[in-house]
This record gives structure tokens, C-alpha cells and sequence, in this order.
């Protein structure tokens, strides 16, 4: 199920109800939108003030939810399923 297209100047809604089929948490989305503005598990460390190991675990876990095996196909595919702008 792909996400709503976006209008140019409106907007992005994430598909809140394909993130929860997705059991992806808020925080798992949250280390998933830094990973798609293309930054390091170190960066994203110092962003949420936790270890790198826990944005390692995060990463992970999302990655696995989503069907990944590396940050830019997660990535792809959080946009396919709406859950990225």
C-alpha cells in the first residue's frame, strides 16, 4: 500500500495507520527520518541524546520491520509506505 501523494506546497502526513500495522514506534520513525536526511548513527546519537549502540538497536529494529538490509532501501521503503515524506 503506497503513501498519498503529496501536492506540491502542502504538507507531508505520514500513514500513522502503516506505521502502527508496521509496529514501527514514534522513536524507530524518528531515528528513520534522521537516517533519510542522511545522517551518521554517531549524529543521530547526539540528536536524541542516547548511545550510538541504542540508535545501532533502533536502526535495526526498523530495518527489520520494514524488510531492510540497509539504510537507503529502508529508507525506500518508509517512502513507499507513506511513513516518509
Amino acid at each position: 500500500m503506497k503513501g498519498v501523494p503529496v501536492r506540491a506546497g502542502e504538507p507531508f502526513v505520514p500513514n500513522e495507520r502503516k506505521r502502527e500495522e508496521l509496529s514501527i514506534t514514534r522513536r524507530e520513525l524518528e531515528v528513520l527520518e534522521l537516517i533519510a536526511q542522511g545522517m551518521s548513527n554517531r549524529e543521530i546519537a547526539g540528536k536524541l541524546y542516547v548511545s550510538e549502540n541504542t540508535v545501532k538497536t533502533q536502526s535495526s529494529r526498523v530495518f527489520d520491520k520494514l524488510g531492510a538490509k540497509r539504510r537507503t532501501q529502508a529508507v525506500q521503503l518508509g517512502k513507499e509506505f507513506g511513513v516518509l515524506p
